[in-house]
């Protein structure tokens, strides 16, 4: 799914232009800060039929107040997607110490509320910064490239450069696990024999290139393609 992300610096995009499955919309930062478009800017994404996506730029302060200061400000709005926490380097790297330490507070502050969050950095950070602690959190990474990062993601920021009407925004490719509710098969669409194999796929447990499992639609995309190469290779192999 295509996907882009925006904050309140994107306050002028026509959104009839966007042409994007998902929106991501920065909703707070730290402890005080709210973006002062939110409302608007989710509305407008609803308005032309896009799934939404909410998120917090974590700093160094108390993350379970963070939390509580995210959550609030997003109590009315329906999100479609996961929770997302930002986590970059700033300041010099002033506030890398403790970022793990503050992520996985924050996502388990988020758990705890019913909101099943994704972690939003990019892959240099992630390997050299993030601990093992949070590697379980569903991984959306920004690597400005022409190819997806090899590692287990939900989420790929391929640019930082994308234009719509004139408006610069970040541009990402999402799998269907950047949704909170994989939704019900439509029934036109299913191939009985391609939601078979999507099925044994899941369960034993072979996935795509992103290593993440399959949504079950009998919809032949390139997950379940990349799924069914690797099953086939796994069956070949057993069955010599």
């Amino acid at each position: 799914m295509k996907g882009i992300d925006i904050a309140s610096f994107e306050e002028n995009l026509d959104f009839s232009k966007a042409n994007t499955d998902i929106c991501f919309i920065k909703a707070t930062e730290g402890l005080t800060y709210t973006n002062p478009y939110l409302n608007q800017q989710y509305e407008q994404a609803k308005l032309h039929g896009m799934k939404i996506g909410l998120y917090h730029y974590i700093r160094a302060n108390d993350p379970t107040a963070e939390c509580d200061h995210f959550l609030n400000a997003i109590k009315n709005l329906k999100s479609d997607c996961l929770y997302g926490i930002d986590a970059e380097q700033t300041n010099g790297g002033i506030e890398d110490k403790g970022m793990s330490a503050r992520v996985r507070t924050f996502a388990d502050h988020l758990i705890s509320n019913g909101k099943p969050p994704v972690l939003y950095t990019g892959l240099d950070y992630y390997n050299n910064e993030i601990l093992s602690c949070c590697k379980d959190i569903p991984l959306w990474v920004a690597a400005y490239r022409s190819t997806r990062p090899d590692i287990k993601s939900v989420g790929w920021q391929y640019s930082e450069a994308g234009n719509i009407g004139g408006i610069t925004v970040d541009l990402n490719i999402f799998d269907d696990g950047i949704l909170l509710s994989k939704g019900v098969v439509n029934v036109s669409n299913c191939n009985v024999a391609v939601l078979q194999v999507q099925e044994i796929c899941n369960l034993l447990k072979v996935t795509g290139k992103n290593g993440v499992t399959l949504l079950e639609d009998g919809v032949e995309g390139i997950r379940t393609i990349e799924a069914t190469a690797r099953l086939k290779f796994i069956l070949n192999n057993i069955l010599k």
